[in-house]
């Protein structure tokens, strides 16, 4: 049956290997690459990078390169990409920590594999390269329900800061916010038989589950956000049933809360949190600390507003606030102790002031307004660009390593077909 999920899963490992068989010795290694980097996103910060090395390696060897070359010229979602990147470059000039700046723009290099990546794949090969991202992910999330449920003292240990050994809380759960958000849109814009609709929303509980579980809660302010998106996205096809999903979200949002000690803990600490530090201007929690180093990032946006303070010396500039906006936390408290701002735009408008703020809003800018043929993924880019612009409120998205390769591979897959705007 055609709207099985068998069939369709069957039909584009079938294209794909069809189309590979086809290719150069060097071609194949080049999306072999993509394939094992895509893989490795959610499971392995060494097998990612290694297979990063591998793409630009085979990419340079390739005999497509040149024509790749001026394809990437045309983009103007790779355009803006460079644009940031260039940037981030230049502000070594005015930055009075070089170290501390190189360091920055190297973890920075991954943007590099957009314009790669974006005039590499076409249908067959996105769709197979998704595939191998979420195979990734799913046998994370199956790690992590084994150090749920079973007594594994090592791996609790190395897990301590996060549900899984290799991912920290918030990029665990943004990761699973994507994917539940994606199965909603697949659920929605295909037609699927009885099993295939079975096996979907089971595996779409079994991730929010995990979700509520690891006490992911960025993940979860994400997703009750994206619920209202996706809403609007197909209030015309589903007028009655697209009204009900942010309620739906909500009341499983409140059943978890009710009924889970752990996310009910986390929950109440946040909340607690922000209430003590708005109401009291105790700033001595996590995301209390997360208003503090905002608070003291604007503070420096006001006295460098034209150029920022250069690459290298947001962190030294973030410190010195510190010993000023908040002394008592100098020796005892973890605010001072913090590297970045936990805000992209903060740290972005910090570091490279004006110029550097408007390019990093205009690569979400360039990416809405690019199509694809394919209108799930273009609906799955609009769930994307919105998820980064949230994350990016509380934390450095485009620099810290997996939220960083995962737009890299995710942007560069919905673009696969790209059709200028």
């Amino acid at each position: 049956m055609e709207n099985s999920l068998r069939h369709q899963v069957f039909t584009v490992f079938k294209s794909a290997n069809n189309h590979f068989g086809f290719l150069s010795p060097n071609e194949k290694l080049f999306f072999s690459s993509i394939i094992a980097f895509a893989f490795f996103i959610p499971l392995s910060k060494f097998g990612t990078s290694l297979f990063s090395i591998g793409i630009m390696l085979f990419w340079i060897l390739s005999p497509e390169r040149n024509r790749r070359i001026r394809e990437s010229k045309k983009s103007r979602f790779s355009t803006a990409v460079i644009i940031y990147l260039l940037l981030n470059v230049a502000g070594l000039l005015w930055t009075s920590h070089l170290d501390s700046g190189l360091q920055y723009v190297r973890k920075l290099s991954f943007l590099i594999l957009i314009p790669v990546l974006t005039t590499s794949l076409g249908k067959r090969e996105s769709n197979y390269i998704l595939y191998s991202f979420i195979a990734g992910l799913l046998i994370s999330v199956i790690i992590s329900y084994v150090i749920l449920f079973f007594d594994l003292n090592s791996l609790k240990q190395k897990a301590a800061f996060g549900p899984v050994p290799f991912i920290d809380h918030g990029s665990y759960s943004v990761l699973l916010t994507i994917l539940i958000s994606f199965i909603f849109i697949l659920l929605l814009d295909r037609e699927f038989d009885l099993r295939s609709k079975v096996i979907l929303i089971s595996f779409e509980i079994f991730l929010i589950v995990n979700l509520f579980l690891s006490g992911g809660r960025i993940g979860i302010v994400i997703l009750l956000f994206l619920s209202i998106v996706i809403a609007f996205l197909y209030r015309k096809k589903f007028k009655w049933y697209a009204s009900h999903i942010p309620a739906s979200m909500i009341l499983i949002t409140l059943i978890f809360y009710f009924s889970m000690p752990g996310f009910n803990s986390r929950a109440n600490l946040a909340y607690k949190g922000v209430t003590k530090a708005t109401v009291e201007n105790d700033y001595n929690s996590s995301w209390g600390g997360r208003l503090a180093l905002q608070k003291v990032g604007l503070e420096i946006i006001k006295d460098h507003p034209l150029i920022g303070v250069g690459t290298g010396d947001a962190e030294f500039e973030l410190k010195a606030k510190m010993c000023e906006a908040f002394p008592e936390f100098v020796t005892t408290g973890s605010l001072f102790k913090a590297t970045d701002f936990h805000d992209q735009f903060i740290q972005d408008f910090v570091r490279l002031g004006l110029p550097g703020i408007i390019s990093l809003l205009y690569i979400f800018i360039t990416l809405f307004i690019c199509k694809n043929k394919n209108v799930l993924f273009d609906k799955f880019k609009t769930i994307l660009i919105v998820t980064y612009l949230l994350y990016g409120f509380s934390g450095i998205v485009l620099h810290a390593m997996i939220p960083l390769v995962t737009f890299v591979l995710l942007s560069s897959l919905l673009l696969g077909e790209e059709i200028e705007g």
